[in-house]
């Protein structure tokens, strides 16, 4: 059973992205913000943040970002130190009980509800590439399909697998987990003069110009200026905000690097990045998360969310270069089951994901851009 609750009172274990703080941010641009508490919460954890949006009348868009969290180190979720993870039997069936009672408390027209699931499985350690999914996470998955009205997304909004460096380490030890190459390159660039400062929001535009100029160079879809704008807007305003840093990487006033971290519950997460095509021989990149590394653990934090990469070391995936670059930093490998729908109308569901399996086609026959 679910209750609506007050947005403010939203309260994650840990992710960001179901915090007030993304409800209100999101809010802003478009999406109306619920907020419910489970009653019998089960394997999740009692708070829960939904996304609603009608981009056209009679259609509503139902979306549960990085939601339900578990609520221990249970069903499938990672634990800290590749621990093993129990079965996701159980979590899968309380899914389908919390689609259906959320069903009732969303608005007329939702066809189906997508939960984006944030449970992670340890895949290994980083740069090892397993070439197969670990055996929970195909088992959960291959239940997700099967069980009552849940069915697996053709789409993936978050990024299924990701890097994280656990911060219990002094330096020497978070550089002895890297690769040879990327501590290499973290002393380059500062014997080449590469300045990291962490700055105020006063320098996005600065920033989103890059940004800018790396999103056309790499094919990416990015918001507006205003969107990151409001990221920093945000966090200042509500209660649970994170804190926030933009950190740029400059070379005799030149700035060729710039990135964006949130520091929350525990966890920093690498949110965006941007990069120039001069002076990359300057390895800034390397600079800047090194850089982010020892502030996120100086402030407390336990684990570095390097936020992203490619399912495998696949060297035809047009992305494989961020594969490289994030496992290089060491830390393991996690992945995520992604997105998995709850279906409420079958007709408009259906014809939902018959458009959005036509459109994954369409974007899987384009060609990647060459990087330049």
């Amino acid at each position: 059973m679910v209750h609506a609750a007050a947005v403010d009172s939203l309260n994650p274990r840990r992710s960001l992205l179901q915090s007030s703080y993304w409800a209100e941010l999101k809010r802003r641009f478009g999406w109306r913000p619920y907020a419910f508490t489970l009653e019998n919460p089960g394997p999740f954890n009692a708070s829960l943040l939904v996304l609603v949006r009608s981009p056209v009348p009679g259609i509503t868009l139902t979306y549960v970002p990085h939601g339900p969290e578990l609520s221990t180190v249970t069903a499938g979720a990672s634990a800290t130190h590749g621990q093993p993870a129990a079965s996701s039997n159980a979590a899968v069936s309380a899914l389908a009980e919390l689609g259906e009672s959320l069903a009732r408390r969303l608005p007329q027209h939702t066809s189906f509800i997508r939960f984006d699931l944030p449970w992670e499985f340890n895949v290994g350690a980083a740069g090892e590439d397993p070439h197969a999914e670990p055996t929970e996470l195909s088992r959960a998955r291959n239940t997700l399909a099967q069980t009552g009205r849940l069915r697996r997304s053709y789409s993936e909004i978050q990024p299924r697998a990701t890097v994280l460096i656990d911060l219990d380490g002094d330096d020497e030890a978070l550089l002895a987990g890297m690769k040879s190459k990327w501590r290499y390159n973290i002393r380059l660039a500062a014997r080449r003069g590469v300045t990291v400062q962490t700055v105020g929001s006063e320098y996005l535009g600065e920033w989103y110009r890059l940004y800018r100029e790396t999103a056309a160079r790499d094919r990416i879809a990015i918001h507006s200026e205003s969107y990151y704008r409001a990221v920093f807007e945000v966090a200042a305003e509500v209660r649970d905000g994170p804190a926030l840093e933009l950190m740029l990487a400059r070379h005799e006033g030149d700035l060729l690097a710039g990135i964006v971290v949130a520091r929350y519950r525990g966890r920093a997460t690498y949110l965006y990045g941007a990069s120039a095509d001069r002076k990359r021989n300057l390895m800034p990149t390397y600079a800047l998360q090194w850089e982010a590394m020892q502030r996120a653990r100086d402030a407390g934090m336990q684990v570095y969310d390097l936020f992203g990469i490619p399912r495998s070391a696949d060297e035809k995936h047009r992305m494989q270069g961020l594969y490289r670059f994030k496992t290089g930093f060491g830390g393991r490998v996690v992945e995520r089951p992604g997105c998995v729908d709850y279906r409420l109308q079958a007709v408009r569901y259906g014809a939902f994901r018959a458009a959005e399996t036509l459109r994954a086609a369409r974007v899987r026959l384009r060609k990647p851009g060459k990087r330049r």
